[in-house]
């Protein structure tokens, strides 16, 4: 229906049509130049919903339209009106904002839980694909063979005999897991070395400026946690390795000489190209299985230590990626043992006589080439 612009205002043009139209009807108006559109319907609960008032109506420019024929069907409880006026979804607004950090946060909580059980997914996978075949023999021939053949750039354990050993953590900063096993190797008074994930360390820089400033050894665990081997040396450099010796050194201002790579599956010409850049790989001879969700308890940990463990040894647990709370659990009592046994804890580089991070001119270089 079209009606001519009157002499009348705006507003009491709209007021007499709701007036006269009675308590059940609403009517929505959208102004233009010359001429004004009106809808009218009869929707009791709507009106009685809608937070408007008559001299709120005129400066509205958006609305429901609803046929009478479906209001009756129609339930509050189920289809809740809303009003769509600039002055209710103001209101909207501010609330929001004034949620926003909130929201935010939550976001990033939901993310990173997101991330870890996709990480926990993949080790499960990993997993499968590894033991009870073929597989982790192929992996145990392989990373031995690189030892003997790149004996000055991959480890797996010390060279000497001694009664030395390395505990080493993948996969932080955590806030959670971190600071509780930081606190027990406090307790004990040991250093250990902690390989980090650069996006974790983007997270969480002051974890990370913790361990550093209690003087354990940080290596680098590439950016995000890939499989080396699938990919090509330039690339892998480039974004997991170099990336994250970037965020060392803009965080903690160190770039670490030693890396893990994920999963300890890297290729020879992997390890050739990073030692020509003054890194070193370090893997480990005894595996505690933190890492298995089948084998995730305290006691199996610990039983894999004890059967396992050997002077020159480097120990491989983890401090993220998952639930870390048998490790934590077992973490004193693997140290009770070794003492009980007469086995020293050191860091990496002092087990194997090898710098913790790269020099200046060598730093230098290796920015230089990208």
């Amino acid at each position: 229906m079209f009606i001519p612009k009157s002499s009348k205002s705006d507003s009491s043009v709209l007021k007499s049509l709701i007036e006269d139209s009675g308590k059940n009807l609403f009517s929505c108006a959208l102004l233009e130049r010359k001429y004004f559109l009106f809808f009218l319907f009869i929707s009791a609960p709507i009106f009685t919903s809608c937070r408007l008032d008559l001299n709120e109506i005129t400066h509205s420019s958006r609305f429901i339209e609803v046929k009478p024929s479906k209001i009756s069907s129609i339930s509050n409880t189920q289809y809740p009106s809303v009003c769509l006026c600039r002055t209710c979804q103001n209101e909207e607004k501010f609330s929001l904002q004034n949620n926003s950090q909130f929201v935010i946060q939550k976001r990033k909580d939901e993310t990173s839980a997101k991330k870890e059980k996709s990480r926990e997914l993949k080790e499960r996978i990993y997993l499968r694909n590894l033991l009870g075949t073929r597989s982790f023999t192929r992996f145990k021939r392989t990373v031995e063979r690189q030892a003997r053949l790149f004996p000055n750039s991959f480890f797996l354990e010390s060279k000497y005999k001694t009664n030395k050993i390395a505990l080493t953590f993948d996969d932080g900063p955590n806030p959670r897991w971190d600071k509780k096993i930081l606190g027990i190797l406090r307790k004990n008074k040991i250093k250990a070395t902690f390989f980090l994930i650069g996006e974790s360390l983007e997270r969480y820089p002051d974890v990370a400026r913790e361990i550093r400033d209690e003087d354990h050894v940080i290596g680098n665990h590439s950016y995000n946690h890939p499989q080396f081997s699938l990919f090509r040396k330039e690339m892998i450099y480039k974004e997991q390795v170099s990336r994250t010796q970037d965020i060392f050194y803009e965080r903690l201002g160190i770039r670490p000489a030693i890396i893990r790579p994920p999963y300890g599956a890297v290729t020879d010409d992997q390890i050739d190209f990073m030692a020509s850049r003054g890194l070193k790989i370090i893997n480990w001879s005894v595996d505690t299985f933190d890492w298995n969700p089948r084998g995730r308890n305290s006691k199996k940990i610990l039983q894999k230590v004890s059967s396992y463990l050997h002077g020159g040894a480097i120990l491989l647990m983890h401090s993220g990626g998952g639930d870390r709370s048998s490790t934590v659990k077992a973490l004193p009592e693997i140290i009770e043992f070794a003492r009980k046994n007469s086995y020293e804890f050191v860091t990496v580089p002092e087990l194997l006589e090898i710098p913790a991070y790269l020099e200046t001119s060598l730093a230098a270089a290796d920015t230089s080439w990208k």
